[in-house]
């Protein structure tokens, strides 16, 4: 046995130290690097007012998709596509379908490696998925808990606040929903007038958007038009049930669809199982995820109902999106007629005129047109700094 003088192993002992504080020192620094790029992530997400000097794939929006949307890590990457295209639309329970799947690895819907759409358009991708999925809600219900979800006065209990100057200056405008429904959804004409000659003492407050001529009721309408490209004004009311399933429905004579009610989540999610080969008994519950630190009921604004005028006028503006949520319940495999039915008398309770209809009108009152939404747009690129990318105009 060769014996080491005591200086050789000690300076071997300090070698061998100083690799291990190197290699912590490594790993920490990295460690600390990708905390830091997430803060500046939520940093960039929260703050859309400061996007003067970001290009056009580091808007918020853009970062949003890529880090909220398809790339999860408990859903496939769509650059080895799959079998199945699940869209995720917000306030349906995605988060709580997406946390149930990912605890169920060998379940079949897993297996077929479903790509997840979440803030993206689904009709490029049409073709390359046969088996679709598609998170609904009841319209009416939607709508109203996204308003308490994104209003500001609840943003300190949320575990991911995402403020931003459109909506802080909506909700200076209007605090309620009954209010903006009553006060700012009202006709064309009303949005092009000044804020001044809007004002209402119960409803509406006057704020410093005056000085882009941007009105009160101009945002109101426009949280319900379509969102442009770098987006603008509360995701979860303009990315809906039009613009995320309408392209579906057109499809649908050439795909299998399926649907997932946020109302009864558990047993629509084992009938799809099942019925694309797996067991109708895979899923015994459905995981929890709250947005928020405290019960939704506790939160300062937790309003849920309207007057019947306001929901009149809200199911007015939703024709469109009944009519493709019950296309969807109609078209989905995995519901009966019994089930269609009772989609049909849940919609009537809020809106039986809507519920009944075929088609809505043509001309909606509170619709832009083309040239319109570009004004618009311009106007708000002097206030949010998020300039008109719609389809071009003629001149």
């Amino acid at each position: 046995m060769v014996k080491l003088p005591i200086s050789t192993f000690l300076v071997a002992t300090l070698a061998l130290i100083g690799f291990i504080v190197i290699s912590f020192n490594q790993f920490s620094r990295e460690i600390l690097q990708e905390v830091n790029t997430n803060k500046a992530l939520r940093r960039q997400l929260s703050n859309s007012s400061n996007n003067e000097n970001l290009n056009h794939a580091e808007r918020p929006l853009e970062l949003v998709r890529k880090h909220w949307s398809a790339s999860e890590k408990d859903l496939n990457d769509d650059k080895e596509p799959g079998k199945i295209g699940l869209i995720h639309l917000g306030k349906c329970g995605g988060t709580n379908l997406k946390h149930t799947l990912d605890l169920h690895q060998d379940s079949q819907i897993m297996k077929f490696r479903p790509y997840s759409f979440h803030l993206e358009f689904v009709k490029p991708k049409l073709d390359k998925y046969y088996i679709w999925i598609a998170l609904i809600r009841d319209p009416i219900d939607r709508i109203m808990s996204s308003w308490v979800f994104e209003h500001p006065k609840n943003y300190p209990y949320k575990k991911d606040p995402r403020p931003h100057n459109f909506k802080d200056d909506l909700f200076e405008c209007y605090e309620t929903f009954n209010g903006l429904l009553i006060s700012g959804i009202t006709n064309r004409s009303s949005r092009w007038e000044t804020t001044e000659n809007n004002i209402n003492e119960n409803n509406i407050n006057e704020n410093n958007i005056t000085e882009y001529n941007i009105t009160c009721p101009m945002l109101a309408n426009d949280i319900f038009n379509e969102a442009p490209d770098q987006g603008y004004g509360i995701y979860h009311f303009q990315y809906n049930f039009d613009r995320a399933l309408s392209p579906l429905l057109e499809a649908a004579k050439d795909k299998r669809i399926f649907v997932i009610r946020a109302e009864s989540m558990l047993k629509d999610l084992n009938d799809v199982e099942a019925a694309i080969g797996g067991r109708n008994d895979t899923f015994e519950s459905i995981v929890k995820y709250h947005h928020f630190r405290i019960p939704t009921a506790g939160l300062p604004r937790n309003e849920r109902t309207l007057s019947d005028a306001a929901m009149k006028i809200l199911c007015n503006v939703m024709c469109d999106e009944i009519q493709v949520y019950k296309g969807m319940c109609k078209a989905a495999e995995n519901l009966s007629m019994l089930n269609y039915n009772e989609v049909i008398n849940g919609v009537s309770r809020n809106c039986p005129k809507e519920a009944n209809m075929d088609k809505c009108p043509e001309a909606p009152f509170w619709q832009l047109n083309k040239e319109q939404k570009k004004t618009l747009f311009d106007r708000y690129n002097g206030k949010y700094n998020l300039p008109y990318s719609g389809p071009k105009l003629r001149t």
